[in-house]
């Protein structure tokens, strides 16, 4: 499969949902759980029927309680960004958790730690 690069229209796409969803996440969700869920980044397919949500958390130990959180917002997610993003049809939500930053601050520490000595 050949991996091509979003359009400029679909990469707005991204980007509008990734600011938006994490203004709701800041500003309107509730749940205590989704508080510190950090939105790293938004992957709209070309037809705009799903859309991949990567997000991170300070604390991996609270990934399972946030998945469920994140699951069971996704509605209300949905229909907030239905509302804010006035696009024909909102995509499905998807959320995945980009393991990506915990990896960089685990490479950080070995490399700190081969410093010192």
């Amino acid at each position: 499969m050949q991996n091509k690069r979003p359009s400029y229209r679909l990469e707005r796409i991204n980007d509008m949902i990734h600011q938006e969803l994490a203004l709701l996440l800041l500003r309107e969700v509730k749940d205590p759980r989704l508080k510190t869920v950090t939105i790293s980044g938004v992957e709209t397919s070309r037809d705009l029927s799903h859309a991949k949500v990567y997000f991170v958390i300070p604390d991996e130990s609270k990934l399972l309680g946030v998945e469920q959180a994140l699951e069971q917002a996704q509605g209300y997610l949905r229909t907030s960004l239905a509302k804010i993003c006035q696009l024909r049809s909102m995509p499905q939500l998807h959320f995945h958790y980009d393991p990506s930053f915990s990896e960089g601050d685990k490479i950080d520490a070995l490399l700190r730690a081969a410093l010192k000595h």
